[in-house]
């Protein structure tokens, strides 16, 4: 079975979109004399779907620990998630400061929070602010996904630990402190395997 399109999560819909599909099957006659057989059968599902990433974070480019906008520089953030197997679980900001505004980089901490697997995750657009930031994965399984080639800004998921990091950086413009949205999409692969019993009775 195929399914075009589905909603993902939103203001509008909190749980999703949600589709019920239908399948036949066929099983054998049961063991002589028996009266009831149980058996395993699987469900495997994969599909692309897209991730969107954003919070609120502090831009302090001064040399000296000032506050002149109200607010101070949280060198490292957690998050539980934000609705789907990807998850941005944590985010450091580290501000390289100059006299012209200097350099912010924000590394991006990955991981699966899913019983799935993901495959592969493609950047879209991160920004901060109305800026474009550069971004690129770092790690051995850069660039590659399904035998096709692609830049830095995908990222293969090694089986084993399902983690990746993306590192983000932008110049800043002047030396004030300010307030501003961190924004970043992701669009990823996603296989989910799971086992279920069958109870025939005669």
């Amino acid at each position: 079975h195929s399914i075009l399109l589905m909603p993902g999560k939103s203001l509008l819909t909190p749980i999703g979109d949600i589709q019920f599909l239908e399948f036949s099957g066929s099983s054998n006659m049961l063991f002589e004399n028996a009266e009831e057989y149980t058996g395993n059968y699987f469900l495997k599902a994969k599909y692309d779907s897209t991730m969107d990433f954003g919070d609120t974070v502090c831009i302090q480019p001064s040399l000296y620990d000032v506050a002149d906008a109200g607010c101070k520089v949280q060198n490292r953030k957690s998050y539980g998630g934000q609705g789907a197997p990807i998850a941005v679980t944590e985010v450091e900001e580290i501000i390289y400061p100059s006299g012209a505004g200097g350099e912010v980089e924000f590394r991006v901490h990955m991981a699966n929070r899913g019983s799935g697997k993901v495959k592969g995750v493609v950047l879209g657009k991160a920004t901060l602010g109305n800026e474009e930031m550069e971004c690129e994965f770092k790690g051995k399984d850069v660039g590659v996904i399904e035998g096709t080639v692609y830049t830095q800004k995908s990222v293969v998921l090694q089986e084993d630990t399902q983690e990746a990091l993306l590192i983000c950086k932008t110049f800043l413009k002047d030396q004030n402190s300010y307030t501003t949205t961190l924004a970043i999409d992701f669009r990823y692969e996603y296989e989910w395997r799971g086992e279920y019993k069958l109870h025939l009775v005669r």
